[in-house]
């Protein structure tokens, strides 16, 4: 009998303050399978968590906007480094114009009302952009290691730097890419993670 408990785990219940919503019926609305995850906020958490995160997206556009305009305008400051240094700061305003209005509206309205081709586009900029600030911070070490190492037989060039660039976000947007199908928005109004039935028992 104490095999037997043992060898048979307790089914995993959510966290407190979350409930897990059962999956809808065969044939209702979509055809593919998802869980949902609700959070139960109160009107006035609802209210402090949009000020405070309404806050840090005028934050971030304006912090990162600044960074752009000061190395754009002064000479001085266009070195290498500070290309990559623009680059992150793109893929920061990417991130806060392209999704925090849209997660804003959400956790203010309580659901998911811009359908799926919007939904699929947040998720995909939500992925994208820590992807492309990951390789350029890889570019960035490259850049040290051989300005450090080989001060005098290597250099990265501004060409250099710019194709480094170029292709960061060319991996960020490919390794995105399954953000665009994986996701999408049911007759729940919610903007969910989605797996087609044919992936069923791949495990």
């Amino acid at each position: 009998l104490l095999l037997q408990n043992m060898s048979s785990p307790k089914a995993s219940s959510p966290p407190a303050g979350y409930g897990m919503a059962e999956p809808p019926p065969p044939g209702a609305g979509s055809s593919r399978n998802h869980s949902l995850v609700e959070y139960g906020l109160r009107p006035g958490e609802i209210a402090a968590a949009s000020v405070v995160w309404g806050a840090l997206w005028l934050i971030s556009i304006l912090g990162n906007f600044l960074v752009c305009l000061v190395i754009h305008r002064s000479r001085r400051t266009q070195s290498t480094t500070n290309y990559f240094v623009v680059s992150m700061a793109c893929a920061d305003l990417v991130s806060s114009v392209g999704s925090a209005p849209f997660l804003l509206l959400q956790l203010s309205s309580g659901r998911w009302m811009l359908g799926s081709g919007v939904c699929r586009l947040l998720r995909y900029i939500q992925y994208l952009t820590p992807g492309v600030q990951i390789y350029v911070l890889l570019a960035i070490s490259v850049d040290r290691f051989y300005t450090i190492v080989y001060p005098l037989s290597f250099k990265v060039s501004r060409g250099k730097a710019k194709k480094m660039i170029l292709a960061s976000w060319l991996c960020g947007a490919l390794f995105a890419s399954p953000a665009c199908f994986l996701y999408g928005s049911s007759n729940d109004h919610h903007c969910n993670f989605f797996l087609p039935d044919s992936w069923q028992g791949a495990a």
